[in-house]
């Protein structure tokens, strides 16, 4: 029968492999309690405004320090109270999830082309000419700017055009496999 470890034996087996993350990090990434992560107080981003069916949306982005994604705010004008507080819940969750470790192609696989009113042209977008719901255009956009994503795009930019760099999110699926990894030589899991 195996002996348990420590609590200090732990923290001297994930120390030395895993030196730059914090104990307490990847104690709650192996027993899988999601970490938030804060944004900076003060932190870049944009604000893009457009149609959609001539309904204006206004998308506005909170990034990390390393230029990742971590949150989103929508404000639609011309829209009935419940429909815009709706958008704004759910650029809420959205935000939530980015901040707890969700990748933003999560979202972007979950929600593109969901079809509802209002969709139609989009104008103010260099890259999307048409969507099927303001949703849509979002998760295009974020797609777009964010993972380099141009599948997603109706324009393809030019190459003498200046086009800024996609935002590379930090590696998840890294730190997944080390955990799966830390698990198993620490006896728990498969």
């Amino acid at each position: 029968m195996k002996k348990p470890i420590t609590e200090e034996q732990r923290r001297e087996i994930l120390g030395k492999l895993f030196p730059d993350i914090p104990y307490e990090k990847l104690i709650k990434r192996i027993y899988g309690f999601p970490v938030h992560t804060p944004l900076p107080n003060k932190r870049e981003g944009y604000t893009q405004e457009v149609t959609v069916g001539g309904h204006t949306v206004v998308l506005r982005t909170g990034e990390y320090d390393d230029g990742a994604l971590g949150e989103i705010s929508v404000d639609m004008h011309k829209e009935a109270s419940a429909f815009g507080a709706l958008m704004k819940q759910f650029a809420i969750a959205v935000s939530l999830g980015l901040q707890h470790g969700v990748p933003l192609q999560e979202f972007v696989d979950a929600f593109t082309f969901t079809r509802f009113a209002p969709s139609g042209m989009v104008m103010g977008d260099d890259h999307l000419r048409h969507a099927t719901s303001p949703v849509d255009y979002l998760f295009r956009h974020l797609a777009i700017y964010y993972l380099g994503r141009e599948d997603l795009a109706h324009v393809v930019p030019e190459a003498d055009e200046p086009e800024p760099e996609p935002k590379s999110a930090p590696d998840q699926s890294a730190l997944r496999r080390a955990t799966q990894a830390a698990k198993k030589d620490l006896g728990y899991g498969d």
